[in-house]
């Protein structure tokens, strides 16, 4: 049996040469598509190629549909969400001072912390980011290039009327270990943008996160985790990570550039 299998791979395999095509250095054009989905393909042809290749076209072509990645890059993602714990704020502070001020949506940080240093925290992140930091006030309203604050000791839910997000500020249930809570604040999300979501999930301690992620992931959302080697306590990624969360896996000091990138900025 195995040397008939053998004779007939090779039967198949002589009877068909391989002819390996010459190798053709890739134009500029292609080279920077390829590099970057998000720029448009600007490819040179002459007004004669283009006639002729209009003339080869079926009268009538079949319409594809629109792939994920550009569906995903013509600005579904409505807000950023970023929940971290220990060691957290060192990372918020790297992706907060490298994103520019036209930030073109809503950030909003849910960072274990104390209702005595969340105000201070914002606030020294607002002197170093080029975007507006503020701790969250209750009914504020979600705008691009603004970084909102989960107050310490509160719970963050998001409202949407008439087109209109903002945030909720409440108090904690004694019942939910941690407040702010990152599953709270995600669970909201779900509800209130669907998969417009994009999540990140930083250094921190348990597993908060990786519920709400689920309900994100549910919805079509897009989840973050920070990679392992540059966590202070891999506990809160793990989760997201070992739950089969995460659409991508990243360094602390890799996130700012790979956001813009993903929202084509």
């Amino acid at each position: 049996m195995a040397g008939a299998r053998a004779q007939s791979f090779a039967s198949h395999s002589t009877s068909a040469p391989l002819v390996t095509p010459p190798y053709q250095t890739p134009s500029y054009s292609e080279r920077t598509q390829s590099a970057n989905p998000c720029r448009q393909n600007r490819s040179i042809e002459s007004k004669d190629n283009r006639s002729d290749r209009a003339s080869i076209r079926p009268e009538n072509p079949r319409p594809r549909p629109p792939s994920p990645r550009a569906t995903r890059i013509s600005g579904a993602y409505k807000i950023l969400i970023i929940g971290a714990s220990t060691g957290g704020p060192v990372v918020v502070q790297k992706i907060l001072q490298n994103l520019p001020q036209n930030f073109p949506i809503p950030i909003l940080v849910v960072q274990h912390m104390p209702a005595t240093f969340t105000g201070a925290f914002a606030s020294r992140l607002n002197g170093l980011s080029p975007l507006n930091v503020s701790e969250a006030r209750d009914g504020q309203s979600l705008k691009a290039g603004d970084a909102l604050i989960a107050p310490g000791g509160k719970q963050i839910y998001f409202e949407v009327v008439g087109g209109n997000a903002m945030v909720k500020v409440r108090e904690a249930d004694p019942r939910v270990n941690y407040q702010p809570c990152v599953d709270v604040t995600f669970a909201s999300a779900s509800k209130s943008y669907g998969g417009q979501v994009f999540a990140l999930v930083l250094t921190g301690m348990g597993a908060d996160g990786k519920e709400g992620a689920k309900l994100l992931k549910q919805k079509g959302a897009t989840v973050w985790a920070q990679n392992q080697a540059t966590c202070v306590v891999y506990g809160m990624p793990m989760a997201i990570v070992n739950a089969g969360l995460a659409d991508k896996v990243l360094a602390g000091d890799e996130f700012s550039g790979a956001i813009l990138r993903e929202l084509c900025f």
